[in-house]
């Protein structure tokens, strides 16, 4: 009986840890869209004293010279695919609502993570308590 329960404990321990790895990927990418969508705060913010030329970030440290028509508006992506124009007001509006509910989605996430591993301790813990009186 212990050996059965030693191998469904192993089972249970991988897939736990399988989880554990999936919400570690989850995270990255969910700081990865972070420090995008503040860059892209930032970008607004470089836009506010735009007159006639500015430096456009296009990712990864890297900048384009352009010249500015109408620093009042720009193109957004709000799902789909779907690019809309809207005010730079209303962008930073937007990218603060993603903000918001990027940060929950994290918290959610963290919470999720530290409850797996928590499991996973329990686990091996009984693992390792089952091993010891197997031997």
């Amino acid at each position: 009986m212990a050996e059965e329960d030693l191998a469904r404990l192993a089972y249970e321990s991988r897939l736990y840890q399988q989880q554990v790895e999936s919400l570690q990927r989850q995270g990255e990418v969910l700081a990865r869209a972070l420090e995008e969508n503040r860059q892209a705060l930032g970008a607004l913010e470089g836009l506010k004293g735009a007159q006639g030329s500015a430096l456009f970030p296009v990712g990864g440290g890297v900048y384009v010279k352009g010249k500015t028509e109408d620093a009042q508006h720009v193109l957004m992506e709000v799902g789909a695919g779907v690019v809309l124009e809207k005010t730079v007001e209303e962008a930073k509006a937007l990218l603060g609502e993603r903000k918001k509910k990027l940060e929950e989605a994290s918290v959610k996430l963290q919470e999720t993570l530290q409850r797996t591993v928590q499991k996973l301790a329990e686990i091996e813990e009984k693992a390792g308590v089952l091993a010891e009186k197997k031997a």
